[in-house]
């Protein structure tokens, strides 16, 4: 009696799903992970992530914006093409973040011309903590 051709490959076939879903569920741990819940300012992204150690000065319109350059989001295969990033005004308020920044033109068009140019000046930890205090 000939097997179907499902019955011969179904292991493999349950393997590779869950893979994806262990991988998946990574990457959803990560994002979670990366979000910036409750950040309000450079000062508040300073002490919930200690370790970052990028910060980028950004012109845009006539104004300066603090970047700050965190984890990239790491899965067996949702590999991320480049770090969280996260956005800050010259008051040190949060404007905005991408969590793979590699992988968000709109963003990185809005956000990234300078380090794309490499004219983009590196902030020192006293400055991080100045930024945004009149």
């Amino acid at each position: 009696m000939k097997q179907s051709w499902w019955r011969s490959w179904w292991p493999l076939i349950w393997v590779a799903v869950g893979l994806f879903v262990v991988d998946f569920t990574a990457m959803v741990w990560q994002r979670h992970r990366i979000e910036p819940r409750g950040i309000a300012t450079l000062r508040d992204y300073a002490a919930w992530r200690p370790e970052s150690k990028v910060f980028a000065v950004e012109q845009k319109d006539g104004r300066a914006y603090a970047i700050a350059y965190g984890p990239t989001a790491i899965g067996a295969m949702f590999l991320g093409s480049g770090p969280a990033v996260y956005v800050f005004d010259d008051q040190g308020r949060f404007i905005e973040w991408s969590p793979d920044s590699g992988d968000d033109p709109t963003f990185q068009s809005k956000w990234l011309t300078q380090r794309i140019q490499k004219t983009e000046r590196q902030l020192s930890p006293e400055e991080i903590q100045q930024w945004g205090v009149k």
